[in-house]
Parts: structure tokens; sequence; C-alpha cells
């Protein structure tokens, strides 16, 4: 049955998303993850906004535990597709998290009004390094 399944499903091989090219759903969503992808996460700038610094057409927000929820899911969403870069099996930020020790910030560098970077600052009280 698999093997009949391959013959429909294609691999974009710009953001590797699977998909049926014949299921207007699949297409639909393709598109949407695909614009994320090559673009950046949607952003448009609103007035609880931290932003840190800004020339131009390029601004940085942060993001911490006291910011809203919105700015909290841009930065999970900026996460997620930032985490197709990364070897590890787990996001590197949820909007849910509580707030705890590490104090994290989250800083993202937005141009227009897509997210194109993310940088995730926390406190350590020691770091190690495995070789």
């Amino acid at each position: 049955m698999f093997k009949l399944l391959e013959r429909f499903i294609m691999k974009c091989p710009i953001c590797g998303m699977m998909y049926v090219p014949e299921y207007s759903k699949d297409v639909r969503a393709h598109r949407i993850y695909h614009d994320k992808v090559v673009n950046g996460v949607y952003a448009r700038k609103i007035k609880s906004d931290k932003i840190f610094w800004e020339k131009s057409d390029y601004r940085i927000t942060v993001v911490n535990y006291f910011s809203s929820t919105v700015q909290k899911r841009r930065a999970e969403e900026a996460g997620l597709l930032e985490h197709r870069d990364t070897p590890f099996d787990f996001a590197p930020y949820h909007s849910k998290e509580d707030l705890d020790k590490r104090n994290v910030h989250l800083f993202l560098l937005s141009r227009k009004i897509r997210i194109i970077g993310l940088l995730i600052l926390e406190k350590r009280t020691h770091v190690q390094k495995f070789t």
C-alpha cells in the first residue's frame, strides 16, 4: 500500500515538506509552510513589541516571560522553523514555559513584516563543553 502512495506523494526540494499535489488541502498547507520557510514568519509590527533596535526595514524585538502571548507565539513559530537547521529533537523555545532562573530572552530580527532571525539567550550557572 505504501508503494502505491509513494507515486502520489511529492517532497518539495526547497522546504522539505511532503504533500499530495492532487489534494487541495495539502497544496494549501504546503504553500503556507513553504512561504514561511522561504520568507520568514509573518509578524506585523504591533504596539506591544519591545523594539531593541530599528533601522530602515530592519528591527530587533525582545521577547521574554513577561511579553504578550502574541509575541511569545511568534517567537515559538520562528523557533520551530529555526529548529529545521539543528540536530536536536526538541524545539528551542515554547511560548508556555514557566518563569525560571534561566531568565530566557529571545531576540527576533525582522525585515519589514517577516521574522528572519532568532537568538535565544539564557542565564546559566555553569557551562559544560563536551568534545
